[in-house]
Protein backbone atom coordinates (compact mmCIF):
# COMPACT_ATOMS: atom_id res chain seq x y z
CA UNK A 1 0.00 0.00 0.00
CA UNK A 2 3.06 2.96 0.60
CA UNK A 3 4.35 1.69 -2.37
CA UNK A 4 1.38 3.12 -4.43
CA UNK A 5 1.07 6.19 -2.10
CA UNK A 6 4.28 7.31 -3.40
CA UNK A 7 3.44 6.59 -6.95
CA UNK A 8 0.19 8.67 -6.46
CA UNK A 9 2.39 11.31 -4.68
CA UNK A 10 4.95 11.16 -7.37
CA UNK A 11 1.97 11.98 -10.22
CA UNK A 12 0.55 14.76 -8.09
CA UNK A 13 3.99 16.34 -8.02
CA UNK A 14 4.49 15.80 -11.32
CA UNK A 15 7.90 14.22 -10.81
CA UNK A 16 9.33 11.73 -13.80
CA UNK A 17 8.30 7.95 -13.31
CA UNK A 18 10.27 5.32 -13.69
CA UNK A 19 8.98 2.44 -16.15
CA UNK A 20 7.79 0.06 -13.42
CA UNK A 21 5.74 3.24 -11.44
CA UNK A 22 4.12 4.41 -14.67
CA UNK A 23 2.91 0.39 -15.37
CA UNK A 24 1.61 0.19 -11.54
CA UNK A 25 -0.46 3.61 -12.18
CA UNK A 26 -1.89 3.00 -15.14
CA UNK A 27 -3.21 -0.46 -13.64
CA UNK A 28 -4.15 1.26 -10.48
CA UNK A 29 -6.21 4.26 -12.34
CA UNK A 30 -8.19 1.30 -14.35
CA UNK A 31 -10.63 1.13 -12.07
CA UNK A 32 -13.09 2.85 -12.23
CA UNK A 33 -13.11 3.57 -8.69
CA UNK A 34 -9.97 4.71 -8.33
CA UNK A 35 -10.48 7.10 -11.09
CA UNK A 36 -12.70 8.81 -8.98
CA UNK A 37 -10.28 8.65 -5.68
CA UNK A 38 -7.62 10.52 -7.84
CA UNK A 39 -10.02 13.24 -9.26
CA UNK A 40 -10.74 14.45 -5.92
CA UNK A 41 -7.37 14.00 -4.55
CA UNK A 42 -6.24 15.92 -7.06
CA UNK A 43 -8.86 18.87 -6.16
CA UNK A 44 -7.17 18.61 -2.50
CA UNK A 45 -3.92 18.54 -4.08
CA UNK A 46 -4.11 22.04 -5.93
CA UNK A 47 -5.42 23.80 -2.79
CA UNK A 48 -3.77 22.23 0.01
CA UNK A 49 -0.43 24.05 -0.05
CA UNK A 50 3.19 23.85 -1.38
CA UNK A 51 4.63 21.44 0.95
CA UNK A 52 2.09 18.47 -0.05
CA UNK A 53 2.05 15.09 1.24
CA UNK A 54 -0.43 12.52 1.25
CA UNK A 55 -0.87 12.55 5.13
CA UNK A 56 -2.59 15.08 6.82
CA UNK A 57 -0.12 17.11 9.15
CA UNK A 58 -1.86 19.13 11.43
CA UNK A 59 1.50 20.46 13.21
CA UNK A 60 2.94 21.73 10.07
CA UNK A 61 -0.64 23.41 9.53
CA UNK A 62 -0.74 25.15 12.87
CA UNK A 63 2.70 26.49 12.72
CA UNK A 64 1.76 27.73 8.85
CA UNK A 65 -1.60 29.56 10.47
CA UNK A 66 1.00 31.26 12.90
CA UNK A 67 3.12 32.36 10.22
CA UNK A 68 0.42 33.55 8.45
CA UNK A 69 -1.00 35.55 11.25
CA UNK A 70 1.75 37.63 13.22
CA UNK A 71 1.16 40.49 11.65
CA UNK A 72 -1.72 42.63 13.30
CA UNK A 73 -4.57 43.24 11.57
CA UNK A 74 -4.95 47.06 9.56
CA UNK A 75 -7.63 47.75 12.08
CA UNK A 76 -7.34 46.28 15.08
CA UNK A 77 -3.70 45.56 16.54
CA UNK A 78 -5.68 42.76 18.69
CA UNK A 79 -7.32 40.24 17.04
CA UNK A 80 -10.89 38.79 18.51
CA UNK A 81 -9.90 35.65 20.16
CA UNK A 82 -12.90 33.92 17.72
CA UNK A 83 -11.03 34.72 14.79
CA UNK A 84 -8.38 32.62 16.00
CA UNK A 85 -10.76 29.97 16.49
CA UNK A 86 -11.99 29.85 13.75
CA UNK A 87 -8.73 29.96 11.54
CA UNK A 88 -7.57 26.36 13.57
CA UNK A 89 -10.81 25.13 12.98
CA UNK A 90 -10.49 25.58 9.16
CA UNK A 91 -7.03 24.50 9.01
CA UNK A 92 -8.35 21.28 11.74
CA UNK A 93 -11.51 20.70 8.68
CA UNK A 94 -8.56 20.54 6.02
CA UNK A 95 -6.45 18.12 7.74
CA UNK A 96 -8.98 15.54 8.84
CA UNK A 97 -10.73 16.14 4.63
CA UNK A 98 -7.42 15.29 3.16
CA UNK A 99 -7.15 12.26 5.21
CA UNK A 100 -10.44 11.03 4.58
CA UNK A 101 -9.80 11.01 0.76
CA UNK A 102 -6.62 9.51 1.42
CA UNK A 103 -8.04 7.05 3.61
CA UNK A 104 -9.29 4.73 1.64
CA UNK A 105 -5.86 4.49 0.07
CA UNK A 106 -4.02 3.35 3.44
CA UNK A 107 -6.69 1.73 5.38
CA UNK A 108 -9.67 0.42 4.33
CA UNK A 109 -8.61 -1.70 2.10
CA UNK A 110 -5.31 -3.63 0.40
CA UNK A 111 -4.71 -3.53 -3.29
CA UNK A 112 -2.64 -6.95 -4.33
CA UNK A 113 -1.37 -5.68 -8.10
CA UNK A 114 0.87 -8.27 -10.33
CA UNK A 115 2.90 -6.50 -12.80
CA UNK A 116 5.58 -8.08 -14.55
CA UNK A 117 4.19 -11.74 -13.45
CA UNK A 118 1.88 -13.50 -11.19
CA UNK A 119 1.46 -13.61 -7.27
CA UNK A 120 -0.13 -15.60 -5.44
CA UNK A 121 -2.73 -13.94 -2.32
CA UNK A 122 -3.33 -15.93 0.84
CA UNK A 123 -6.93 -14.84 2.20
CA UNK A 124 -7.67 -14.24 5.84
CA UNK A 125 -10.55 -17.55 5.59
CA UNK A 126 -7.30 -19.83 3.75
CA UNK A 127 -8.87 -19.26 0.36
CA UNK A 128 -5.91 -18.43 -2.09
CA UNK A 129 -5.78 -16.38 -5.43
CA UNK A 130 -3.05 -16.39 -8.03
CA UNK A 131 -3.11 -13.03 -9.90
CA UNK A 132 -2.07 -12.78 -13.53
CA UNK A 133 -0.01 -10.31 -14.89
CA UNK A 134 -1.87 -6.85 -15.29
CA UNK A 135 -3.83 -7.46 -12.76
CA UNK A 136 -5.50 -6.47 -9.47
CA UNK A 137 -7.13 -7.69 -6.33
CA UNK A 138 -8.73 -5.30 -3.84
CA UNK A 139 -9.50 -6.97 -0.63
CA UNK A 140 -11.42 -4.92 2.48
CA UNK A 141 -10.39 -5.00 5.64
CA UNK A 142 -13.70 -6.15 7.04
CA UNK A 143 -12.58 -9.60 4.82
CA UNK A 144 -13.05 -12.30 7.08
CA UNK A 145 -15.33 -15.34 7.78
CA UNK A 146 -18.48 -13.52 7.92
CA UNK A 147 -17.92 -10.83 5.30
CA UNK A 148 -15.85 -12.59 1.50
CA UNK A 149 -16.06 -10.04 -1.09
CA UNK A 150 -13.65 -8.78 -3.13
CA UNK A 151 -13.17 -6.86 -6.18
CA UNK A 152 -11.15 -8.14 -9.24
CA UNK A 153 -9.88 -5.96 -12.47
CA UNK A 154 -7.93 -8.77 -15.18
CA UNK A 155 -7.38 -12.10 -14.33
CA UNK A 156 -6.90 -14.64 -11.20
CA UNK A 157 -7.53 -18.18 -10.19
CA UNK A 158 -9.58 -18.49 -7.14
CA UNK A 159 -9.24 -21.86 -4.55
CA UNK A 160 -11.94 -20.92 -2.24
CA UNK A 161 -12.17 -22.65 1.07
CA UNK A 162 -15.80 -23.90 1.63
CA UNK A 163 -17.99 -21.80 4.12
CA UNK A 164 -21.61 -23.29 3.13
CA UNK A 165 -23.23 -20.15 5.33
CA UNK A 166 -20.84 -17.40 3.86
CA UNK A 167 -20.45 -16.63 0.47
CA UNK A 168 -17.31 -15.79 -1.39
CA UNK A 169 -18.31 -13.22 -3.85
CA UNK A 170 -15.62 -11.37 -6.68
CA UNK A 171 -17.06 -8.39 -7.76
CA UNK A 172 -15.86 -6.90 -11.35
CA UNK A 173 -16.33 -3.90 -13.24
CA UNK A 174 -20.16 -3.44 -15.13
CA UNK A 175 -21.80 -5.18 -12.45
CA UNK A 176 -20.20 -8.51 -12.71
CA UNK A 177 -19.97 -10.79 -10.14
CA UNK A 178 -19.30 -14.40 -9.65
CA UNK A 179 -20.66 -15.94 -6.12
CA UNK A 180 -19.75 -19.35 -4.72
CA UNK A 181 -19.92 -21.43 -1.20
CA UNK A 182 -16.41 -23.34 -1.83
CA UNK A 183 -14.52 -24.14 -5.26
CA UNK A 184 -11.82 -23.54 -7.22
CA UNK A 185 -11.98 -21.16 -10.60
CA UNK A 186 -10.36 -18.55 -13.22
CA UNK A 187 -12.17 -15.09 -13.81
CA UNK A 188 -10.75 -13.06 -16.68
CA UNK A 189 -12.12 -9.14 -16.67
CA UNK A 190 -9.87 -6.73 -18.03
CA UNK A 191 -10.91 -3.52 -17.97
CA UNK A 192 -10.54 -2.53 -21.61
CA UNK A 193 -12.24 -6.24 -22.96
CA UNK A 194 -15.45 -6.59 -24.24
CA UNK A 195 -15.74 -10.15 -22.96
CA UNK A 196 -15.81 -11.70 -19.07
CA UNK A 197 -14.46 -15.30 -19.18
CA UNK A 198 -15.18 -18.06 -16.20
CA UNK A 199 -13.80 -21.28 -16.09
CA UNK A 200 -14.97 -23.30 -12.90
CA UNK A 201 -12.62 -26.32 -12.19
CA UNK A 202 -14.26 -27.82 -9.32
CA UNK A 203 -17.45 -27.59 -7.91
CA UNK A 204 -20.21 -24.82 -8.95
CA UNK A 205 -19.71 -21.08 -9.68
CA UNK A 206 -23.13 -18.44 -9.65
CA UNK A 207 -22.05 -16.03 -12.06
CA UNK A 208 -24.07 -12.83 -12.91
CA UNK A 209 -24.74 -9.57 -14.44
CA UNK A 210 -27.79 -7.84 -12.70
CA UNK A 211 -30.68 -9.98 -12.81
CA UNK A 212 -29.13 -12.07 -15.17
CA UNK A 213 -27.65 -15.23 -13.91
CA UNK A 214 -26.28 -18.69 -14.74
CA UNK A 215 -24.48 -21.54 -12.52
CA UNK A 216 -21.79 -23.50 -14.22
CA UNK A 217 -20.37 -26.62 -12.55
CA UNK A 218 -16.76 -28.54 -13.02
CA UNK A 219 -14.97 -28.64 -16.48
CA UNK A 220 -17.47 -25.52 -17.79
CA UNK A 221 -16.50 -22.92 -19.39
CA UNK A 222 -18.68 -19.39 -20.60
CA UNK A 223 -18.14 -15.85 -21.77
CA UNK A 224 -20.12 -13.02 -21.18
CA UNK A 225 -20.27 -9.96 -24.01
CA UNK A 226 -20.43 -6.93 -22.37
CA UNK A 227 -21.43 -5.24 -25.64
CA UNK A 228 -24.44 -7.21 -26.36
CA UNK A 229 -25.01 -8.08 -22.70
CA UNK A 230 -25.41 -11.56 -22.85
CA UNK A 231 -23.52 -15.24 -21.81
CA UNK A 232 -22.53 -17.19 -24.40
CA UNK A 233 -22.84 -20.77 -24.60
CA UNK A 234 -21.30 -23.26 -22.18
CA UNK A 235 -18.88 -25.24 -23.14
CA UNK A 236 -16.24 -27.72 -22.08
CA UNK A 237 -13.50 -26.37 -20.15
CA UNK A 238 -10.13 -25.41 -22.23
CA UNK A 239 -7.42 -26.13 -19.97
CA UNK A 240 -5.12 -24.54 -21.93
CA UNK A 241 -6.06 -21.13 -21.80
CA UNK A 242 -5.27 -21.81 -17.87
CA UNK A 243 -1.76 -21.88 -19.50
CA UNK A 244 -0.67 -19.12 -17.72
CA UNK A 245 -0.74 -20.64 -13.99
CA UNK A 246 -0.12 -24.47 -15.30
CA UNK A 247 2.60 -23.35 -17.28
CA UNK A 248 1.81 -26.50 -19.79
CA UNK A 249 -0.44 -25.81 -23.34
CA UNK A 250 -1.50 -29.21 -25.27
CA UNK A 251 -3.60 -29.71 -28.58
CA UNK A 252 -4.57 -32.76 -30.21
CA UNK A 253 -5.20 -32.11 -33.72
CA UNK A 254 -6.38 -28.46 -32.66
CA UNK A 255 -7.52 -26.10 -35.21
CA UNK A 256 -4.70 -23.98 -35.99
CA UNK A 257 -6.26 -20.64 -34.95
CA UNK A 258 -8.06 -22.03 -31.72
CA UNK A 259 -3.61 -22.87 -31.24
CA UNK A 260 -2.50 -19.61 -31.70
CA UNK A 261 -5.06 -18.26 -29.33
CA UNK A 262 -3.79 -20.06 -26.14
CA UNK A 263 -0.40 -19.50 -27.16
CA UNK A 264 -1.10 -15.59 -27.97
CA UNK A 265 -2.64 -15.24 -24.50
CA UNK A 266 0.52 -17.67 -22.57
CA UNK A 267 3.38 -14.94 -23.96
CA UNK A 268 0.98 -12.04 -24.03
CA UNK A 269 2.05 -11.00 -27.62
CA UNK A 270 0.53 -11.12 -30.96
CA UNK A 271 1.32 -14.19 -33.49
CA UNK A 272 -0.30 -13.50 -37.27
CA UNK A 273 0.21 -17.11 -39.69
CA UNK A 274 -0.29 -17.10 -43.01
CA UNK A 275 -3.15 -16.24 -44.55
CA UNK A 276 -5.32 -19.61 -45.71
CA UNK A 277 -4.47 -21.08 -42.85
CA UNK A 278 -7.77 -21.84 -40.82
CA UNK A 279 -7.81 -25.65 -42.21
CA UNK A 280 -4.73 -26.56 -41.10
CA UNK A 281 -4.54 -28.76 -37.82
CA UNK A 282 -1.79 -28.79 -34.91
CA UNK A 283 -0.97 -31.61 -32.22
CA UNK A 284 1.62 -30.73 -30.02
CA UNK A 285 2.71 -29.98 -26.31
CA UNK A 286 4.89 -27.01 -24.88
CA UNK A 287 6.05 -27.29 -21.27
CA UNK A 288 6.75 -23.52 -19.72
CA UNK A 289 7.86 -22.23 -23.03
CA UNK A 290 9.79 -19.87 -23.95
CA UNK A 291 8.66 -17.13 -27.15
CA UNK A 292 11.91 -18.70 -29.60
CA UNK A 293 10.67 -21.94 -28.63
CA UNK A 294 6.79 -21.68 -29.69
CA UNK A 295 8.50 -20.15 -32.48
CA UNK A 296 10.65 -22.81 -33.72
CA UNK A 297 8.39 -25.65 -33.04
CA UNK A 298 5.39 -24.27 -35.04
CA UNK A 299 7.95 -23.35 -37.93
CA UNK A 300 9.41 -27.07 -38.13
CA UNK A 301 5.85 -28.51 -38.01
CA UNK A 302 4.12 -26.38 -40.64
CA UNK A 303 6.94 -25.46 -42.80
CA UNK A 304 6.82 -21.80 -42.13
CA UNK A 305 9.64 -19.19 -41.85
CA UNK A 306 9.16 -16.84 -38.48
CA UNK A 307 10.42 -13.48 -37.09
CA UNK A 308 9.95 -12.51 -33.57
CA UNK A 309 9.59 -8.88 -32.95
CA UNK A 310 8.38 -6.60 -29.58
CA UNK A 311 4.97 -6.39 -30.91
CA UNK A 312 4.67 -9.98 -32.57
CA UNK A 313 5.88 -13.32 -33.54
CA UNK A 314 5.22 -13.39 -37.42
CA UNK A 315 4.88 -16.39 -39.57
CA UNK A 316 5.11 -16.81 -43.41
CA UNK A 317 5.38 -19.39 -45.87
CA UNK A 318 8.49 -20.60 -46.74
CA UNK A 319 9.29 -19.41 -50.71
CA UNK A 320 9.40 -22.34 -53.22
CA UNK A 321 12.48 -22.34 -55.71
CA UNK A 322 11.53 -22.37 -59.48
Amino acid sequence: MEEIIDILQKKLKGELFSRGDERRFELWISSSDNQKEFTELEKVWQISGTNKVLKPNVDAQWERFKRENTEPAKHSKIKPLYKYISAIAATIVMAIAIFTLVQPFESSSEIYSAVESPINIQLPDGSSVTLNINSTLTVSHKFNNRTRTVKLIGEGLFNVEKNKNVPFIVNMENDLSAKVLGTSFNLRHYSNSSTSELKVLTGKVLFQKADNNIVLEKNEEIKFDLERNKFSEKKALNSNLLAWHTKKIEFDNTPIYEAVESLERFINKSILIPENSNDIRYTGSFNNPSEKEIAEVIALALGWNYKISDEAITFSEKKTKK
